[in-house]
């Protein structure tokens, strides 16, 4: 189950946008965290079994604030439920013009 899960964070500076990152990709499951918002305040994370409060609290720990504002998941659609196989067979090679 896919998800995305958006935090919002007081980032003062450079060095805690990329410590938040590197606490964030710690997480078991995540594939990808962006920066969002006016003041690139919201961290949107997305990944597969993401503990969502576990991720927040750690963030609240080493940056002080952090909010869970969302947790979404994301639904994927297949417009091709069952795989589709095709095969082409040759008909045998018949000639109007033979060779004595």
């Amino acid at each position: 189950m896919k998800q995305t899960i958006t935090i919002e964070a007081q980032f003062r500076c450079a060095k805690c946008r990329s410590k938040a990152m590197e606490i964030a990709v710690a997480e078991d499951g995540v594939t990808s965290v962006a920066f969002k918002g006016a003041n690139r305040d919201q961290l949107v994370i997305t990944g597969d079994g993401v503990d969502a409060a576990g991720l927040a609290k750690s963030l609240r720990k080493k940056l002080g604030h952090a909010d869970l504002l969302s947790v979404e998941e994301k639904k994927t659609f297949c417009r091709h439920p069952h795989q589709l196989e095709f095969y082409i067979n040759k008909p045998p090679r018949t000639s109007a013009c033979t060779i004595l």
